[in-house]
């Protein structure tokens, strides 16, 4: 009930809520018959059913959510984490209090931003757990919040007998706050500040090989960026610039926005030096972007 409970809240700030049962519906009446259904879990059936869960939330043509995270209180935190480890598409990843991981190689699967919720005086997630895992976590390079209450273990459950309210309600607040700004769908763009611009992928020409000598590489460079201040100052382009990462057979050596019609991006494309000596060649497609990219650019 506790759990439904918390399903209906964040069902009533606008989430499509799954709560996620991972004890085959059985339910314990003691803390005795709580850890014996905790250690009865199949952990590869677990992460199953935690992933099909994750996909429902995608498919399902009541909800088709374009963003999913995941939240989890002690066993279920510590499964949270586990998710976001399993599933890169995830968008979110909230663990109180759960069990943790500090190597390394398994976090740096997470892609996620992680918040993590814990009390100081946990004595089964103890801060030095938790420092474990913050170094672990930058060490993979990933994105994690952390927050500590002066709290003991399970310091968010209302039922149990270490709860603590101003803690619980402070958590509340921070996780209301990151699952808003990860997981919410932003608002659609206002349409009437959008318009349609032409992107240039720049990439190596066919004669890109070719040895030249360096006067003449020097000068169609020049050339080249010359042409490109052209542009700008009358205002046929938002911004260019070369890309610093190269990966991949055929890569993006330099982008190009252009804020006229396509027709017109194909003929100035074509007047640039390396272009016609065969250096470059360009790939260009339509882009809906907003019309503030044309109203700044340089003239």
């Amino acid at each position: 009930e506790h759990i439904k409970h918390w399903a209906d809240r964040l069902a009533a700030d606008g989430y499509a809520a799954l709560a996620i049962d991972l004890y085959g519906g059985r339910v314990a009446t003691d803390s005795a018959q709580a850890q014996a259904l905790m250690n009865a879990v199949d952990e590869e059936q677990a992460l199953a059913h935690l992933l099909a869960a994750h996909a429902f939330l995608a498919d399902d043509p009541r909800i088709r959510a374009c963003r999913r995270g995941v939240l989890g209180w002690c066993f279920g935190g510590g499964w949270s984490l586990r998710l976001a480890m399993a599933a890169p598409d995830l968008d979110a990843a909230v663990v109180y209090y759960g069990r943790l991981v500090d190597d390394p190689e398994r976090l740096r699967a997470i892609r996620a931003p992680v918040l993590g919720i814990f009390g100081d005086r946990d004595r089964g997630i103890p801060p030095a757990a938790v420092d474990a895992f913050e170094r672990a976590m930058r060490e993979a390079g990933c994105e994690l919040t952390v927050r500590r209450y002066d709290a003991e273990h399970a310091f968010a459950n209302p039922s149990g007998a270490r709860y603590d309210h101003a803690a619980a309600a402070d958590a509340w607040k921070e996780v209301r706050a990151f699952l808003a700004r990860h997981v919410k769908a932003s608002a659609m763009p206002d349409l009437s500040a959008m318009r349609t611009y032409v992107f240039a992928m720049l990439k190596a020409g066919d004669k890109r090989g070719e040895r030249i000598d360096a006067e003449t590489t020097a000068r169609l460079q020049e050339q080249h960026l010359a042409h490109i201040a052209a542009m700008a100052r009358r205002g046929e382009i938002a911004f260019a610039g070369p890309m610093t990462e190269r990966p991949g057979e055929d890569p993006v050596i330099g982008i190009l926005l252009f804020t006229v019609s396509k027709a017109e991006a194909e003929k100035l494309v074509a007047e640039d030096p390396l272009v016609r000596a065969g250096r470059l060649r360009a790939e260009l497609v339509e882009w809906f972007g907003p019309k503030w990219l044309a109203e700044k650019a340089p003239r």
